[in-house]
């Protein structure tokens, strides 16, 4: 009976000791739930995060903790309603601005990202709903798959992946996942209960709510097309989504993928001496051999792993050119950067790894003039729907024009030449512009005056010399296309006009022979092409000219096709003779090289067609030949297509024979190029002026 007896006591206790524990767990939900403050971890993998928001929003990039203080006596109240919790204050990078001329290649800002409220605490329970994901069908999920990316691997083996209607998944869980930031130095964090993807970058943070399929980017919210999808333990990441966000290109199938940092364009100006940038930028780390080239002035650069939203194009930035080929090399991106003649270009040392700086520095050999010039004013009249701007300046200056026909922007440099004048233009619009702005520039302590026009769409422009004006002045105008005519050399690319307003009566037109798609002849042992020898040989020529007071226009100062890449050789070609009959030009020159099938053949000859050629081919007849070290082949009559469609004395210049190795070396050699710009010089200018005589002569004489 005493045995009995508390054997009943035994019991009874056990009882109420486990009702009471009981009691306890129901109380406290967070200790049913395993604990207080229990969550997945969130960071470089999946899992529930509660309502953590507010803490992610507080992460700054490089240092990422989560910390959960909740205490268990928190947790114990009732469940209310509570205020959301205080926005806190995003982390912002400092950047320099960014001046850009593309409005899909507009580097990333470092505006503060505009954050919702972050939504109120509730009580954790012992299960939560996670957000609304799309199924997966058990048939799509598959083991492995295989991306490539910058050199390294990725075998996402150790969890399934899967393939819906074509599209790539891969789990969130997968090591891999990690490892593919880890490689772009990018940090992320994927909130699996309220559905949100955050990437940490230098440059700013994209948010991805996969539950309405809206991202932000920076400070631009974009769309997402595809969702993440759950099945089987595993959340879903598409792949196409993520690369779209992080500016990748994805190629390649069966299995294997191949993923590249697609490089974007943008501009920057920098520093106190306000240097021009163009700024090639990628998710990742971006490595490049790069080569420079003096003639013409440009940037070659070698790109491996990178990709690019084209097979091939061609831009401009800041007046700059620039071509990327995307097709000819799998694993290389190549970029030409090719600068107007008055700037050329270096890697600026050190900065972001994921970023390619090219900075513009002045090229002092093709800015003739004196140093420290002033543009004294800018006086602007309107005249019915059409703009007329003259630019006044303190002595003889050159100036040159590139025109982004994309963005109907028309950048005017005057190098070696200050500024009095921003605030007489700055802001000013009219029907025909919608913006023009004077910028000055100082890069390595050299002057250089940008002005700035942006243009409406349709209109169209003219620069040149003034009809009337004393002095020193270069002229614009800029009106609607149906009224006026842009320069030949504006269409499909850029061109250059040099000036120098002195007190010589005459305007010669230079052309330098072939360009852009048609090389002309080539010299294959020693790496020679036409078109850019004619081309170093006519800015030469210019300069001499214009610094000797001469006016002088260039049907092209780049690697350029005037019309178009491939067009008729009689549509280029009659481009060119337009350029000399609308100016009325004193003298229209060709520069050209010559070649035969014969490489014996050598020399230096010179062509004329019409009557009034006559004159011009004897003056410059003689010039080259044995004052650079060849032979003289004399002049000649030719029916060449830009003597007989120009109205103007023209003459066609064939300096030398590319085919003929003594000749290919003169032609290679920039001392005898810089002779032979000289001597045809001192022929032109001695044309031209005698010209001017005899028309003084007979007007005096009445007739």
């Amino acid at each position: 009976m005493t045995f009995s007896k508390s054997m009943t006591r035994l019991i009874l206790f056990v009882f109420i000791f486990s009702a009471a524990l009981m009691m306890c767990s129901l109380s406290n939900p967070a200790m049913a739930a395993g604990g207080p403050g229990t969550y997945d971890n969130s960071i470089g993998g999946s899992g529930d995060s509660g309502n953590m928001q507010d803490e992610i929003d507080r992460i700054h990039p490089g240092n990422i903790t989560i910390q959960d203080n909740a205490k268990p006596e928190e947790q114990k109240a009732p469940a209310k309603k509570e205020k959301p919790a205080k926005e806190s204050k995003p982390v912002q990078v400092q950047q320099q601005k960014t001046e850009s001329v593309r409005p899909d290649m507009v580097k990333a800002q470092s505006a503060p990202v505009k954050q919702s409220p972050v939504e109120p605490a509730a009580v954790k329970t012992v299960s939560q709903p996670k957000a609304q994901t799309v199924q997966i069908d058990k048939s799509s999920v598959k083991k492995g798959l295989t991306l490539r990316f910058l050199g390294e691997t990725l075998q996402f083996s150790e969890k399934p992946v899967a393939i819906v209607k074509g599209k790539v998944y891969i789990s969130a869980n997968d090591p891999d996942f990690k490892r593919f930031f880890d490689k772009m130095g990018l940090t992320y964090s994927w909130m699996s209960f309220s559905g949100r993807f955050f990437v940490y970058m230098r440059t700013g943070s994209i948010k991805w709510d996969t539950k309405t399929n809206k991202a932000t980017v920076g400070d631009k919210e974009v769309s997402v097309p595809e969702t993440v999808r759950a099945d089987f333990g595993e959340d879903y990441i598409p792949l196409d989504s993520l690369a779209e966000l992080l500016n990748l290109d994805v190629t390649g199938g069966s299995g294997v993928l191949d993923i590249k940092p697609r490089m974007s364009i943008a501009s920057e100006i920098s520093g106190e001496q306000k240097t021009l940038n163009i700024l090639f930028t990628a998710a990742s780390e971006l490595k490049y051999t790069a080569q420079y080239q003096a003639n013409p002035p440009s940037l070659r650069l070698k790109i491996p792993g990178a990709g690019y939203r084209k097979a091939m194009d061609k831009l401009f930035v800041e007046g700059v050119e620039i071509r990327i080929n995307n097709s000819v090399d799998k694993d290389n991106l190549f970029v030409t950067v090719e600068f107007p003649p008055h700037w050329r270009g270096e890697i600026a040392p050190g900065g972001n790894k994921n970023e390619i700086a090219v900075r513009m520095k002045p090229n002092i050999s093709y800015a003739w003039g004196a140093k420290n010039e002033v543009l004294n004013s800018i006086k602007v009249a309107e005249n019915g729907n059409q703009v007329y701007a003259l630019f006044e300046t303190s002595n003889k200056v050159n100036y040159y024009w590139a025109y982004d026909q994309d963005e109907g922007v028309l950048y005017l440099d005057v190098p070696l030449c200050k500024t009095a004048a921003r605030s007489m233009i700055n802001g000013y619009k009219s029907g025909v512009i919608k913006k023009m702005e004077v910028v000055e520039l100082q890069p390595d302590g050299v002057d250089i005056t940008r002005i700035r026009i942006d243009l409406q769409p349709g209109a169209a422009f003219m620069i040149g010399p003034p009809e009337k004006q004393k002095g020193h002045a270069f002229a614009l105008l800029v009106g609607p296309g149906s009224e006026i005519s842009s320069p030949s050399p504006a269409v499909g690319g850029s061109g250059t006009i040099i000036m120098a307003s002195g007190d010589e009566s005459g305007i010669i037109v230079i052309d330098p022979g072939h360009g852009g798609s048609d090389p002309g002849a080539c010299n294959g042992g020693m790496g020679l092409r036409e078109k850019d020898i004619t081309l170093d040989i006519s800015r030469r020529l210019a300069g001499i000219l214009s610094k000797n007071g001469w006016k002088v226009y260039l049907t092209r100062n780049t690697d350029t096709d005037l019309t178009y890449p491939g067009s008729p050789d009689r549509d280029e070609l009659q481009a060119r003779a337009d350029v000399a009959n609308r100016l009325n030009a004193s003298a229209f020159i060709s520069i050209h090289c010559n070649a035969s099938v014969s490489n014996g053949l050598r020399g230096s000859s010179y062509h004329w067609c019409k009557e009034i050629d006559r004159e011009l081919a004897k003056s410059v007849e003689g010039c080259l030949g044995t004052n650079i070290g060849t032979s003289e082949k004399g002049s000649r009559r030719d029916r060449f297509y830009v003597l007989s469609h120009t109205k103007v004395p023209a003459v066609l210049v064939e300096t030398a024979f590319l085919s003929n190795s003594q000749d290919a070396s003169i032609l290679g050699s920039e001392e005898y190029r810089q002779k032979i710009a000289e001597q045809l010089a001192k022929a032109i200018s001695d044309f031209v002026r005698n010209s001017n005589m005899a028309k003084k002569n007979r007007n005096d004489q009445g007739e």
